[in-house]
């Protein structure tokens, strides 16, 4: 971009309209809701969709159909990959839309800000301090020019309690629900060999054996359920929330887009 005088060109990133790219994410994220919510109906039917499959296998049964649990879990990655994208996508736009705007006094840039999401340790806070920056600066009523006055712009409580839910649910689901399932397993097997008057492994086939394993492992499943659940209901109220953001976000962002060309 010249400068009127003559002087010395600087780049400024075009802006972005958050609009299209908005709209999509928030209908891939209530796809996501839509799937947690028949989860949590399925979740009750998953240790004995899955006692099923191994006794079936044991047998040597042909199986018929595929059970929920089966149908379910087909479709969680594809749309848990696709919301990452679109997201980290979002979140790259909106982040870049704040040079746009002639802010000063960022603490990252746009490819920084996505790569912080996947460094372990770092990805703890510097996310959340992005969509923190990006949430003031987007402020239209704040000069963003200012280093000192958007920086002094209070942080969204709605981002913070946003930011804890989406690591209690990570933290409940990946590290919570693992601990329950080994001490349940454990507490399991060594019942297994003090009630068990015939149990004998060295008396028992191979096959046998794994089968006895197989459905411990499903009771042991049960335990874990109930750490399930939360992690589902607390994910799908982090991303309910996370479409308010969003919607804040865009909106202040095309007024701002709209005070910059007017002025």
């Amino acid at each position: 971009m010249s400068s009127k005088d003559g002087g010395s060109t600087s780049f400024t990133p075009r802006y972005s309209s958050l609009s299209r790219i908005s709209k999509i994410l928030i209908i891939i994220v209530t796809v996501g809701i839509i799937y947690d919510v028949v989860s949590l109906w399925s979740l009750s039917s998953l240790p004995v969709d899955l006692q099923k499959i191994i006794i079936d296998q044991f047998e040597g049964t042909e199986v018929s159909s595929p059970t929920s649990t089966e149908i379910l879990s087909s479709f969680w990655f594809p749309i848990w990959l696709v919301s990452v994208i679109f997201f980290l996508y979002w979140f790259y736009n909106a982040y870049e839309n704040l040079s746009s705007f002639g802010t000063i006094g960022l603490r990252s840039t746009p490819g920084r800000a996505v790569i912080y999401w996947f460094v372990p340790i770092i990805q703890l806070w510097k996310p959340y301090k992005a969509m923190q920056e990006i949430w003031k600066a987007s402020n239209p009523n704040i000069h963003t020019s200012n280093n000192q006055e958007w920086h002094r712009n209070k942080r969204s409580y709605t981002i913070l309690v946003w930011w804890i839910i989406f690591w209690l649910s990570i933290f409940v689901g990946l590290l919570i629900a693992p601990i329950m399932f080994l001490i349940s397993f454990i507490g399991n097997m060594i019942q297994l060999t003090e009630t068990e008057v015939n149990f004998d492994s060295n008396n028992l086939s191979s096959d046998n054996l794994t089968l006895i394993t197989s459905l411990v492992v499903v009771r042991s499943i049960e335990s874990i359920i109930p750490s399930l659940l939360i992690s589902s209901i607390l994910s799908m109220i982090g991303t309910i929330i996370l479409i308010f953001i969003i919607l804040d976000i865009k909106t202040k962002q095309e007024k701002k887009y709209k005070n910059m060309l007017s002025s």
